[in-house]
């Protein structure tokens, strides 16, 4: 249910009512991409032979070298300014916005 919170942007207690039936729930708007879905539990012995569970597909977690490095490229990467044209570090990137819009 999660997986289709996050996939489909559709609430998740919307996702159990349709699956149980209450208040005569029969589909689920998504917000991502306006359609609707319609949802029913299955049992586990009738899921296909190459079904992987979706909590098993996560992204790994970024290494604490990883992170470093990735705020270092983003902080040496260079920003040109759209309205004076100006290029500099992303590091001063904000307060040149903020000094450039007053």
């Amino acid at each position: 249910m999660y997986a289709v919170e996050q996939h489909l942007r559709i609430n998740v207690g919307s996702v159990k009512m349709i699956c149980e039936g209450y208040y005569g729930c029969k589909s689920g708007k998504s917000k991502k991409d306006g359609c609707s879905y319609t949802f029913r539990y299955i049992k586990e012995e009738d899921l296909p032979e190459n079904h992987i569970k979706s909590s098993n597909i996560r992204p790994r977690k970024a290494s604490d070298e990883e992170k470093r490095k990735n705020r270092l490229e983003w902080w040496n990467k260079e920003y040109e300014c759209p309205k004076c044209s100006i290029v500099i570090k992303n590091n001063s990137k904000y307060k040149h916005i903020k000094k450039c819009l007053t």
